[in-house]
């Protein structure tokens, strides 16, 4: 019985990151379109928020 307990707290724990994996991915593509969005009316933007973005990341 506890064989089967460890393989579905390892199966929930592989489909939870799967998850974030996914959700990282589409947030990933959201930004990067509203970047892109933001570049194309204000030139400037990327000088100004990718420092802003490194600092935020480290």
């Amino acid at each position: 019985m506890d064989s089967w307990l460890e393989r579905i707290v390892i199966w929930g724990a592989a489909a939870g990151v799967g998850l974030v994996i996914v959700l990282f991915a589409r947030l990933s593509d959201y930004l990067g379109q509203h970047f892109h969005l933001l570049q194309a009316d204000y030139s400037w933007a990327p000088l100004l928020l990718t420092p802003l973005g490194g600092m935020l990341i480290v």
